[in-house]
């Protein structure tokens, strides 16, 4: 395997890369008045093993009512994607711009 032809696939792609407009309208839809919740952090391995999780006040950016949903982690100053587990928020180690966690669910 070629993996400097590999990088060179992976950045045309980067920089072609526009997503769709339905995309987009399904991010906008999900825009939500931000509001305070505590989510649970599960991103690393320490985290998932430890015994008492850690819980970080997080503010709800992007949320369309599905179980996964975008918040900000203001001490980390970047965007997570979070999912509903019962009356519980858990990160899920999904970290980025808002849109682009969205998207990825």
């Amino acid at each position: 395997m070629d993996l400097p032809a590999l990088r060179g696939k992976v950045t045309q792609e980067i920089d072609s890369y526009q997503p769709d407009e339905l995309g987009l309208c399904t991010v906008r839809a999900a825009l939500v008045d931000p509001y305070w919740i505590d989510v649970e952090l599960r991103d690393t391995i320490g985290q998932i093993e430890a015994d008492v999780p850690l819980i970080r006040s997080c503010v709800v950016v992007l949320d369309d009512g599905s179980d996964l949903f975008v918040v900000l982690d203001p001490v980390e100053g970047d965007f997570m994607l979070a999912e509903r587990s019962g009356v519980r928020h858990i990160s899920i180690g999904v970290r980025g711009c808002a849109v682009g966690c969205f998207l990825a669910r």
